[in-house]
C-alpha cells in the first residue's frame, strides 16, 4: 500500500482539533506528527500481508484476543521502543482471516529516538485499535 494512502487513511481518523503537522513514509509504512495544541505525536502505521497460517504471526498473535469476525488484536502501552527519554508508546496490531496485518504506533514526541513531550496521545488508545480495525485498509 502506497505510503500516502495509508497517512490519508490515518488522517481521517484524527478527532477533530488534531491537525497534521508533518507527514511521510514508504510503501507498507506511513506516519504522521500530530499537533493537538498540547504538544506534537507521532503516529505511524505499518500494513503488511501475511499468510494466514504461517508460523511466525502465529507466535506473535499467540496472546491476542480473537474478536467475532475472527481478526486478532492486541494492544498494549510502554516506554517507546525507539524512543527518547521520557517516551512512551501507545500500539495496537490486528491481524485479520485473510493475513492483512495492520499495527499502529502513537509516541508522545514528535519523531522516534526523542524526549517525550506530553503524558497522554492525541490518538486516545481506543481510537488507535478503531483505527487499525477500519475496513479502509481492505480498499485498495
Amino acid at each position: 500500500m502506497p505510503a500516502r494512502r495509508i497517512t490519508r487513511i490515518i488522517a481521517d481518523a484524527l478527532p477533530q482539533g488534531v491537525r497534521v503537522a508533518d507527514e511521510g513514509g514508504q510503501p507498507g509504512y506511513g506516519h504522521l506528527t500530530v499537533d493537538d495544541g498540547h504538544g506534537k505525536c507521532l503516529i505511524a502505521v505499518t500494513v503488511q500481508r501475511w499468510k494466514p497460517a504461517d508460523p511466525t504471526i502465529g507466535k506473535i498473535f499467540a496472546k491476542a484476543r480473537k474478536l467475532t469476525d475472527g481478526t486478532l488484536v492486541m494492544t498494549g502501552t510502554g516506554p517507546a521502543t525507539n524512543g527518547g527519554e521520557g517516551a512512551t508508546e501507545w500500539r495496537a496490531d490486528s491481524l485479520r482471516p485473510d493475513g492483512l496485518r495492520v499495527l499502529a504506533t502513537e509516541v508522545n514526541a514528535r519523531a522516534y529516538r526523542l524526549p517525550g513531550t506530553r503524558h497522554t496521545p492525541a490518538l486516545p488508545p481506543a481510537e488507535l485499535t478503531k483505527l487499525v480495525r477500519s475496513a479502509e485498509w481492505s480498499r485498495t
